[in-house]
């Protein structure tokens, strides 16, 4: 791993923590996990354009049911 690679993590990891922790001002920290996890998956399918069918077809795909 390069220096380059841990600082992109790093800033990554912080612009997760700032931007969950903005959203969750008087909401309980045990929704913590939940909200990293939904950030992480828009993160991942930020290039969708219809983030619903994107939802269904990662739970297709994870929980291998056919069409």
């Amino acid at each position: 791993m390069t220096g380059a690679h841990a600082q992109a993590v790093e800033r990554s990891w912080l612009d997760a923590k700032v931007k969950i922790l903005k959203k969750m001002r008087g909401v309980p920290m045990s929704t913590f996990q939940s909200r990293l996890d939904d950030f992480c998956w828009r993160m991942y399918r930020y290039n969708a354009l219809h983030l619903f069918p994107a939802f269904l077809e990662d739970v297709r795909v994870t929980l291998h049911l056919t069409d």
